[in-house]
């Protein structure tokens, strides 16, 4: 699959990437892009040409190869899991349950409805 980070950088890209599955799954994210970035640029910056990917691990290679040829960066940043939990490096902790609700639901509870 795949998602730009647009609006809300990578952490809600993944969100929505993990809200919009027919199944349930989740995913664990080591720091996007080294320390020398602040985390919450890394998680939250809308940079322009930003995309996810999912890919099966035994293709990272051949996506990495791909990307090189065209002179698109490819990093790793995390990986799928079977639970339905999302951990954005180790700060972010919660259930995509409760991140679908938090993202669905975000602005009538702001405003009381």
């Amino acid at each position: 699959s795949a998602h730009d980070c647009a609006e809300g950088g990578v952490a809600v890209s993944l969100v929505e990437s993990l809200i919009d599955a027919d199944t349930a799954f989740g995913v664990q994210v080591t720091h996007p892009f080294g320390p020398e970035i602040r985390l919450d640029f890394a998680l939250f910056g809308e940079t322009q040409s930003r995309v996810i990917i999912s890919v099966n691990p035994e293709n990272i290679d051949t996506v990495r190869a791909a990307a090189t040829l065209r002179g698109v960066e490819a990093t790793v940043i995390g990986k799928v899991t079977r639970d339905a939990m999302m951990s954005l490096s180790g700060k972010i902790e919660m259930p995509v349950d409760a991140a679908r609700r938090a993202y669905l639901n975000a602005i009538s509870e702001a405003v009381g409805e």
